[in-house]
């Protein structure tokens, strides 16, 4: 078991991320999740999500620091494929940085997504 330092309350920020694949989706419900959790910050951009490259979520790594929160609307929003995912909740579990999802179904249908997210990379790229 890893002790974290104790960071005042004053602190802490509460930093929101959303993303959508196509500029025909709404982001309103992804703005909103952060927004009604009293973010200052959020950061916004529009690429698929099988693009690695993405200037708001790089941005928004670099802002977070050691006790903030990650407020974002779905899990899926924030990486795919899966691995990739992996990689972002390890970095930031490694920075201490907490992440708070505020998708109404909760974690089960977070996994869910996901699982039909690498079913459908598989199926796509003929590994099915």
């Amino acid at each position: 078991m890893r002790l974290l330092p104790r960071i005042p309350r004053s602190l802490k920020m509460e930093t929101g991320y959303a993303r959508i694949s196509t500029s025909d989706r709404d982001l309103a419900p992804q703005v909103n999740a952060p927004t009604t959790a009293g973010c200052e910050t959020i950061f916004r951009e529009t690429v698929g999500g099988r693009r690695q490259a993405r200037a708001a979520r790089e941005s928004c790594n670099r802002a977070l620091r050691a006790g903030d929160t990650l407020i974002i609307w779905r899990l899926d929003r924030t990486g795919r494929p899966l691995g990739t995912l992996i990689e972002i909740l390890q970095d930031l579990s490694n920075r201490s940085v907490e992440l708070v999802s505020r998708y109404p179904s909760g974690g089960l249908a977070h996994v869910a997504c996901m699982l039909s997210g690498r079913q459908r990379q598989m199926t796509t790229t003929g590994h099915a």
